[in-house]
Parts: C-alpha cells; sequence; structure tokens
C-alpha cells in the first residue's frame, strides 16, 4: 500500500490517505516530516490500534543460552554514580 500525505500547510488540514483508493487512513496519531540539506526527506506516520498480522518461525530451547551476562555489582554500582566500570571520573 503507498500512502500518501496531503496538506494545506497546518496541522488540522494534513490528511493519510491510501494513494491508490483516495480513502483515508484512520486512527493517524502523528505525522512527522524530516528533510535534511544533504539527505533524503522521511516521513514517519503513526497509527493507533494498527491490525497487524505477524507470522514468524520460533525456535524451542533453553533461554539461559540467549541471555547476556549480566554486569558485576561493583559495575552497576559505578554506572549508578555516573562513571563507568574500572574507569575514573574526572571532577574538573
Amino acid at each position: 500500500m503507498k500512502l500518501k500525505i496531503v496538506s494545506k500547510g497546518t496541522a488540522a488540514s494534513t490528511r493519510v490517505i491510501d494513494a491508490a483508493t483516495g480513502k483515508p487512513i484512520e486512527n493517524v496519531e502523528f505525522v512527522a516530516w524530516h528533510c535534511k540539506p544533504d539527505g533524503v526527506p522521511s516521513a514517519i506516520i503513526a497509527i493507533a490500534n494498527a491490525a497487524v498480522d505477524i507470522t514468524t518461525e520460533a525456535e524451542q530451547g533453553d533461554l539461559d543460552e540467549h541471555e547476556p551476562e549480566s554486569a558485576s555489582v561493583e559495575g552497576v554500582a559505578d554506572l549508578q554514580q555516573g562513571g563507568a566500570a574500572g574507569t575514573e571520573r574526572n571532577a574538573s
């Protein structure tokens, strides 16, 4: 599906429609438009209550082998104080 953003330059006049049918897309939360001087423009369209159909393959196995190693207690305490584990902070 191709979407089309139509606007007269105000938030109240902005609409998102199905480009093929001309029908409005319902439950649009917001539209964000980004354009860098040296890049390709992009749009982000947030739709509330979007219906999705997700199909995936899953493997049954031991979850412990996929969990990352936990941080040491010293490292966690140091990070909570704003530093990094194993480094000294410069208070200048």
